[in-house]
């Protein structure tokens, strides 16, 4: 099953242009499949049966989320198999995953995410840091696409300045707004080391290579530490998005802005909104409640 595997993984890269880390993450999730079927096992030979005993095996072990996922990559795999003519059948059609409680994306208040990105740090990489922050906060870009930049993204346009997302999700490339102070950031930080061309990535690692997302997620932990706050980059490009909504920009705009493929998945961001109109209106309004008269 490893052959078929691979090629499946080469497949999802050529055909479907789909990034690395989702790349990895199939791999991930097919290698725990293997491992568990015993990797003498043959492709045809694998049954409903067997699906279900795996995916019985994860309960409890990880969250209704990540036994979806894989429940998903199992699928994947098989209807790319069927379709290649590697097995007859796919196992893993009708098999249902567990139910996924709706969570609403965690927005810090703007008062913390100015705080975070105003903190005043004594590390020697300040200035990339804060750069980094105003564009997870300002853009709304994810920590992927932020560590995928190089100083060729930067432009200025005759209306403002404006990044170049080259590969989103699904390797689909597109264009944000550069807020004022993000444009700031970034120049200040560009001034105090050395790009020569701009294939160059724009935020470095302490070695001076490019930054990956764990460096970035350390760097977020130090400054939520300065500021009594906590924040991850993925809650940042949520808070861009709810303080956005809550200060009355569209949907499609936003959606856009995100680079979310469906409008579905922007509209998610309405009901944290409602909620925290419900919250305010609550607090708020005289007549939000009925007093207890004893």
């Amino acid at each position: 099953m490893k052959l078929e595997q691979e090629a499946f993984l080469t497949s999802l890269k050529v055909e479907r242009a789909l990034s690395v880390h989702t790349i990895s993450s199939y791999r991930r999730d097919l290698n725990q499949f293997v491992l568990y079927l015993g990797e003498e096992k043959k492709l045809k030979m694998i049954s409903q049966r067997d699906v279900r005993g795996f995916i019985a095996s994860l309960h409890g072990k990880f969250a209704a989320k990540s036994v979806a996922r894989k429940l998903a990559a199992i699928r994947s795999f098989f209807n790319w198999a069927l379709r290649v003519g590697k097995c007859e059948s796919n196992p893993a059609r009708s098999i249902r995953g567990p139910k996924i409680p709706k969570t609403l994306p965690k927005a810090v208040p703007v008062d913390d995410a100015f705080g975070m990105i105003n903190a005043q740090s004594s590390s020697k990489h300040d200035l990339r840091d804060r750069a980094m922050l105003e564009v997870l906060y300002g853009c709304g870009v994810r920590v992927s696409e932020l560590c995928s930049l190089n100083v060729g993204d930067l432009s200025s346009q005759t209306v403002g300045s404006v990044l170049t997302i080259q590969n989103g999700k699904g390797g689909k490339s597109r264009v944000v707004p550069l807020g004022s102070y993000a444009f700031e950031a970034i120049n200040l930080y560009l001034e105090s080391r050395i790009a020569s061309s701009a294939l160059d990535p724009l935020f470095l690692s302490a070695r001076g290579k490019r930054i990956g997302p764990r460096a970035v997620q350390r760097v977020m932990n130090a400054r939520s530490q300065l500021c009594g706050s906590y924040a991850t980059p993925h809650s940042m490009r949520h808070s861009c998005a709810t303080h956005m909504l809550d200060s009355g920009a569209d949907l499609r705009s936003i959606q856009e802005l995100l680079g979310h493929a469906s409008l579905r998945s922007t509209q998610i961001y309405t009901s944290v909104s409602i909620e925290r109109l419900l919250d305010t209106y609550d607090k708020a309004h005289p007549r939000a409640k009925k007093e207890n008269k004893k």
